[in-house]
């Protein structure tokens, strides 16, 4: 029978699909049951905590095989993956390009280079909790999976997912999900690079330039 899922803050379609024991994440995301999920939610990997997940039965096979004899089934699980996309900058906003990184993701440590833009691209597993990036003496921390929607209806006003993007693209932001005044300091500051008017509101306009400009 059918089970619902309560998403938590940090959980993806790919990380619950693991938690129920399903190889593949689209026999669930795809399920007619999360149809009004898929409308809301276009991106499998950004759901907003407290979205409801329908968790389908999982489909058993049988195999025949003659008794009174020992048999030996094998079944590879495909380990289930996400890319990590980011763009890293120096202090002056200049892509941090062809420089070597350090990433760690759960305790796990990948050597790699940036590209020509500063983009450092990964797969890392899709039930990853936490990463850390060194580069050229700078160091940030991850917490990975943990970004709110931004431009679709939310519980909260999509206050957290703007205050997450606008912290991770520099501007000094709360991460509290509380739209207070440093908040909207932050969106004006947002504004005013994106040639705004510098409101300080969240309207459509500046939700989907930071968006864009985020990158997700």
């Amino acid at each position: 029978m059918p089970r619902k899922h309560k998403v938590k803050q940090g959980e993806g379609i790919k990380k619950i699909a693991q938690e129920y024991g399903f190889p593949f994440w689209k026999t669930i995301w795809d399920d007619s049951d999360n149809a009004a999920l898929r409308d809301l939610r276009k991106n499998p990997g950004i759901l907003q905590p407290g979205d409801i997940v329908i968790i389908p039965d999982l489909i058993t096979k049988q195999e025949t095989a003659a008794t009174e004899m020992r048999h030996k089934f094998v079944y590879k699980v495909p380990g289930m993956t996400e890319t990590l996309r980011l763009k890293l900058l120096d202090r002056d906003n200049a892509p941090l390009a062809g420089k070597p990184f350090l990433l760690a993701v759960d305790g796990e440590e990948i050597e790699g280079s940036t590209d020509g833009d500063g983009m450092l691209e990964q797969e890392i597993p899709a039930n990853a909790k936490e990463g850390r990036i060194e580069i050229e003496g700078n160091e940030w921390f991850l917490e990975l999976a943990h970004l709110n929607p931004v431009d679709e209806a939310a519980s909260d006003g999509n206050v957290l997912g703007v205050q997450s993007r606008l912290s991770n693209l520099g501007i000094p932001c709360p991460e509290s999900g509380e739209f207070d005044e440093a908040t909207s300091m932050a969106v004006r500051a947002f504004q005013k690079l994106a040639g705004f008017d510098e409101t300080g509101e969240l309207n459509d306009e500046t939700k989907a330039a930071l968006k864009e400009r985020h990158g997700s």
